[in-house]
């Protein structure tokens, strides 16, 4: 991803809130409608900028966050879970509106388990907000709010108006 790209999605408060929100905004829109794992980097670097956003101003969670958390969840690397867990944690109405099912990231329950053990055994850093992410990721398993992952997937391509259900292989959930 360019740096100056990078520059021009930070989270910046300027004279009229975050200079770059709108920009975040646009790129997520534009993704939406045709993104692929190849995005990934972009996709993470936006969740992290629009959390920041709304951690700041704890102001909703916003269509932005709530496009991108989707759109991370769909390219389905359990590390990513990591990021939206954040997100869903930057305030009260982003806890409420994303989805815990997100959390699955598109695999199995004992391959995102084993993913998290892993991790939060190793020595690198975490934010003090994944001290509940294991917790939350089991709570997601065992407490589905869809009948199936195709009904969340459903409902999400639904709401953001994605009514066709066809999508690339490398988008389409893990085979059970």
């Amino acid at each position: 991803m360019p740096p100056d790209l990078l520059q021009r999605i930070e989270y910046r408060v300027g004279d009229e809130g975050d200079d770059n929100g709108p920009l975040r905004a646009g790129l997520a829109d534009l993704l939406l409608h045709d993104f692929n794992t190849r995005d990934r980097s972009l996709l993470r670097e936006l969740v992290a900028q629009e959390t920041a956003a709304r951690r700041s101003t704890d102001d909703g969670c916003g269509d932005t966050l709530y496009a991108l958390c989707f759109m991370l969840y769909c390219v389905g690397e359990p590390e990513d879970c990591l990021l939206l867990h954040e997100a869903k944690h930057a305030n009260f109405d982003a806890g409420c509106t994303i989805d815990s099912h997100m959390l699955t990231m598109r695999r199995r329950r004992a391959e995102m388990l084993a993913f998290l053990d892993e991790r939060l055994g190793d020595a690198v850093p975490l934010p003090a907000s994944t001290s509940t992410i294991r917790s939350d990721v089991e709570a997601a398993f065992d407490q589905p709010t869809y009948s199936t992952p195709e009904a969340f997937d459903n409902s999400m391509r639904h709401y953001f108006g994605l009514e066709h259900p066809a999508r690339p292989a490398s988008l389409r959930p893990p085979s059970t």
